[in-house]
């Protein structure tokens, strides 16, 4: 506390970090903003005003690609400057080169933030989607199996059919009426589940007519 009180007296009680330029607690072993190790930054030569110098494109691209490829999290300067040890203003201008030489691509989120991405590399917590239908296309056999087992089963013949939704909610359908069909409630429910499970089927075997035609 003492110590504190002192630098503080003498104005010194902050100074910028060394990889960032941020400032930052004069006795911070950690930087706030960059998350770097100040146990490992170069202390003398930023106390004397001496700036490290300045790695080459060719030296910086390779740390930083190797850093590209690992990483799940957004690229941004900031993510750039922690991970290449470099400050945050180097990592921008780095950045923006490579982004100029197509080497990056650049893009702007909703938010305005900037950051960047691989070329060839799905955005940050982008899902990949398969073709539109890919994952419900049956052949018309399948489908017309489906059909005939929703006549007896509502909702079985809809996963056979690959409509794994509808299969979903018309089991749901014919799982909450079964019990209400003793008090005759459940009729209703029951005869709409087998409705649409019936609908269901007729759709899925005019789809697969209708991809074996295009095919």
């Amino acid at each position: 506390m003492l110590a504190t009180s002192y630098l503080e007296d003498l104005g010194l009680d902050t100074k910028a970090c060394p990889f960032c330029g941020e400032e930052i607690k004069a006795v911070a072993v950690r930087c706030k903003h960059c998350q770097a190790d100040l146990t490992k930054a170069p202390d003398a030569d930023f106390n004397r005003g001496v700036a490290a110098p300045k790695e080459s494109p060719a030296d910086f691209e390779q740390r930083f690609l190797d850093y590209a490829y690992h990483t799940s999290q957004r690229i941004d300067a900031l993510s750039v400057a922690h991970n290449c040890k470099v400050p945050i203003a180097e990592a921008d201008e780095r950045l923006g080169d490579m982004a100029a030489r197509e080497s990056l691509i650049r893009e702007v989120d909703d938010e305005g933030q900037v950051y960047f991405r691989l070329p060839g590399r799905a955005r940050p917590g982008a899902m990949v989607q398969a073709p539109a239908g890919s994952l419900a296309k049956v052949d018309e056999g399948t489908a017309l199996v489906g059909l005939l087992v929703n006549l007896p089963l509502p909702g079985v013949g809809s996963l056979i059919a690959r409509k794994t939704r509808q299969r979903i909610l018309q089991l749901v359908m014919v799982g909450v009426a079964l019990p209400l069909c003793f008090v005759l409630l459940g009729l209703p429910l029951l005869f709409g589940a087998w409705v649409w499970a019936l609908v269901t089927g007729i759709n899925a075997v005019n789809e697969a007519k209708g991809s074996n035609l295009g095919n």
